[in-house]
């Protein structure tokens, strides 16, 4: 899978927005796609703030490990249960995690 593609896909598992995403780390909307048309590649320092904001290692979402786990983080899970329209759900989050949920839900409220 392309970096781009992982940068895509993680960011909606972890319920980023694209545009959320590239808003923090100081992108155009459209940045990500006009790399992919180009087959380009992100510039390392560019990566490696993309990697922070989604809480994962830069090697993961350059596909060299299956670990999202980014470097010198701690592995504890917290289990958190959200109750949903549906019924409750248990999430298994690091606390780097838990941080970019309060970091988003903070932005959301105009609080940031």
């Amino acid at each position: 899978m392309e970096t781009i593609d992982k940068i895509k896909q993680t960011a909606k598992e972890k319920g980023i927005s694209i545009s959320f995403l590239c808003d923090k780390v100081g992108m155009q909307r459209t940045y990500l796609n006009d790399v992919q048309k180009r087959n380009g590649t992100i510039p390392e320092d560019r990566l490696k703030t993309i990697a922070e904001c989604l809480n994962v290692s830069t090697d993961y979402l350059l596909g060299n490990t299956d670990d999202p786990t980014p470097p010198g983080s701690q592995h504890e899970v917290n289990i958190v249960r959200v109750y949903l329209e549906d019924g409750p759900q248990d999430f298994r989050l690091s606390a780097g995690d838990i941080k970019t949920v309060l970091r988003m839900l903070q932005a959301l409220d105009g609080k940031e």
